[in-house]
């Protein structure tokens, strides 16, 4: 009976599909990313209902392309963020297991399918908000101190990081054909957002992939070393992570170099050892009311004391648990190992500016922020399944 179903339904879905078998996953993938932008937008928006269509549309999904064994591991991804969100559970955990569930369904897709509909998605979604802030039905926050507008949404660092992720999305999708028009152009709108909104750490990680993006293309062809140079970057992460730990548990000395860098990175090492401290990491999830990370109400901070640690390294340990955070920073490890197998000197060039990134900002765990997790993912089931070296790009079928 199971069998018959499934086949009828598959039959149903190819007929109806057939120019775009991936259909529903891409519809999936839509939904998951109207709602994450929208909901760090400065207009009130409640999820929930996106990320169940989107759930749902993932578990039909894989019922209709892949195994009874992989229906069963969607299922459980998809009671685990029905769980947390029922339970209350802090909304990066949620985020991760949704990150989880997109990126394991996703792997046998082809990428520059995913990622060509990112490009005009993400930058639709996030160009109308921008939109509707200069026109005046959305917020435009300003904040003082450093002073910047959020164009639209909820804190002015979030748009960088979008934009951040469309750039490293282009230049890596046509990278063969990409002129120094187009890195121009790219440059420019990286700059005009870092003036309204004066983040640093994206427009430094923009800026500096569009430089190494062309120097990369002459020394694959001129320096026959490349390789042994860029095994390095496979140990992104836990160089990142080992650094933001040493670094951070050092504010406890006091010591005068590191209260000149917490002050330097607006107070990011104090939040971070302040919550080592208190809350320390246990095996898994632990619930934490957070205070700050950007959400305000009419541009003014939320009441409390703000707790919000900025680190990607640090806050996926504290709020995930030892062993989730483990299996994600190996996840991304084993993708970089992938990549530099592979040759993909670009792919490992993303890879060190996301790390690079997660010391100061915490949000590269997010799909709709780093759309190669996806990336990361697929390559990964390519390279345990043995298949074809660009099969994670061309989408060849396994």
């Amino acid at each position: 009976m199971y069998l018959k179903i499934k086949t009828y339904l598959k039959m149903k879905y190819e007929k109806y599909f057939k120019e775009s078998k991936d259909g529903i996953y891409l519809f999936a993938y839509a939904f998951m990313l109207l709602s994450e932008i929208w909901d760090v937008s400065a207009a009130s928006h409640n999820p929930f209902r996106y990320t169940f269509t989107s759930t749902v549309l993932l578990l039909v999904y894989e019922y209709l392309t892949g195994s009874r064994k992989s229906f069963i591991i969607t299922a459980f991804f998809t009671a685990g963020i029905f769980s947390l969100i029922w339970l209350k559970v802090p909304i990066i955990s949620k985020n991760m297991f949704l990150c989880m569930l997109f990126v394991y369904t996703a792997r046998k897709i082809n990428f520059e399918r995913i990622g060509k509909f990112t490009l005009f998605f993400t930058g639709a979604v996030v160009l109308f908000i921008v939109f509707c802030a200069y026109m005046g039905f959305l917020p435009n926050y300003s904040f003082t101190g450093r002073v910047r507008t959020a164009m639209g949404f909820g804190y002015p660092l979030f748009l960088p990081a979008y934009l951040m992720n469309i750039t490293m999305l282009a230049v890596y999708l046509y990278r063969k054909d990409m002129k120094h028009s187009g890195r121009l152009l790219l440059f420019v709108l990286n700059m005009l957002v870092y003036i309204k909104c004066d983040g640093r750490i994206s427009f430094a990680c923009a800026s500096c992939f569009l430089v190494c993006e062309p120097i990369l293309k002459f020394l694959e062809k001129n320096v026959s070393r490349l390789h042994k140079w860029f095994s390095l970057s496979i140990l992104s992460f836990p160089i990142g992570l080992v650094v933001s730990f040493a670094v951070t548990l050092s504010y406890g000395g006091k010591s005068q170099w590191v209260i000149l860098l917490n002050s330097l990175l607006l107070e990011r090492l104090r939040l971070g050892y302040e919550g080592l401290q208190i809350y320390g990491i246990q095996p898994f999830y632990q619930k934490i009311e957070w205070i700050g990370g950007g959400f305000a109400l009419k541009g003014e901070p939320l009441p409390g004391k703000y707790n919000w640690i900025d680190n990607l390294y640090i806050r996926n340990y504290v709020d995930n648990g030892f062993i989730v955070a483990t299996l994600f920073f190996a996840f991304l490890t084993f993708a970089a190992y992938v990549g530099w197998k592979r040759r993909d000197y670009l792919f490992l060039t993303i890879m060190a500016l996301c790390a690079a990134h997660g010391m100061i900002d915490d949000s590269m765990m997010r799909l709709d922020r780093n759309t190669f997790l996806l990336l990361c993912g697929s390559m990964i089931y390519q390279e345990l399944h043995q298949t074809n070296n660009d099969v994670y790009l061309k989408g060849q079928e396994v």
